[in-house]
């Protein structure tokens, strides 16, 4: 598998639509094309929400497609779940899947299960429950997705208490690193991982220790987005927590890319 970036398919066209502005508390109305029905989703102030990683995702579901289709019974589990629209999509786009969300922040488990609830999702597990858990390390999985938006920091004196799922570190790989683990024993020898990561962290030296671990991966999607567009990475830019360098173009149209990345084990028997 390819792992150079500069080989990926790029686009900065967002075609899922958000009917209004993201409110902190509310309701909010998601069109995503292939699905029948829109998705209404329920937030709060208290989960973090960047969608803009999870609509990167989604534009891209039919990458599932093949693995669904061979085997009817797939298990995916969700590690930082959040409000619960990846999974949620998932299970409406293939109904057969039985999805596990897991997330540590109780707020966001609590509004994953309302926002499947309003959905008309009756089958489904969500679970509060740290990532480095041994809760499911049975390999029983075929799936395990992410898209936590995680980002380096590089101030130890930052106050993190906001900020807290998007800490990867100096490097950014903190969380990632024990996606990989995650990956490894949730799910079986023939699993596979999706994920979404960003070019602001050493996205070559994931790769390089997943492959040391075991995981070949391939980046095969990226979309530039702009700093201007976003609310959390922009906040962690302008107080100083994600250095300017680590950003693209210059101060007035600064941008960097999300990443979908696909892993598999190298090793199956």
């Amino acid at each position: 598998m390819s792992s150079e970036i500069n080989s990926i398919y790029e686009t900065s066209e967002c075609k899922i639509e958000h009917t209004g502005s993201l409110p902190k508390v509310g309701f909010q109305n998601i069109s995503i094309p292939g699905l029948t029905q829109d998705i209404t989703l329920t937030s709060t102030s208290s989960v973090i929400t960047q969608d803009y990683y999870t609509d990167h995702f989604l534009e891209n579901i039919d990458i599932l497609s093949d693995s669904l289709s061979k085997n009817k019974s797939l298990k995916s589990v969700e590690l930082g779940s959040g409000r619960g629209l990846l999974s949620l999509a998932i299970k409406l786009k293939f109904p057969s899947i039985d999805i596990t969300l897991i997330d540590k922040n109780k707020s966001a488990i609590e509004l994953s299960r309302n926002n499947l609830n309003i959905n008309g999702i009756k089958k489904f597990n969500v679970d509060f429950s740290c990532f480095t858990s041994s809760k499911y390390r049975d390999k029983s999985f075929d799936l395990l997705l992410s898209t936590l938006p995680t980002l380096p920091f590089n101030l130890e004196n930052v106050d993190r208490k906001n900020t807290l799922c998007l800490d990867g570190g100096s490097d950014g790989l903190r969380n990632l690193r024990n996606l990989g683990h995650n990956f490894l024993s949730y799910c079986k020898n023939t699993g596979k991982m999706f994920f979404m990561a960003n070019d602001l962290i050493d996205i070559k030296k994931l790769i390089h220790e997943f492959d040391q671990m075991g995981i070949e991966s391939n980046i095969i999607s990226k979309r530039k987005k702009y700093l201007s567009e976003t609310i959390y990475t922009k906040s962690l830019v302008d107080n100083g927590t994600i250095c300017h360098n680590r950003l693209q173009g210059n101060p007035e149209s600064y941008y960097f890319h999300t990443l979908l990345i696909q892993s598999e084990k190298k090793f199956t028997s």
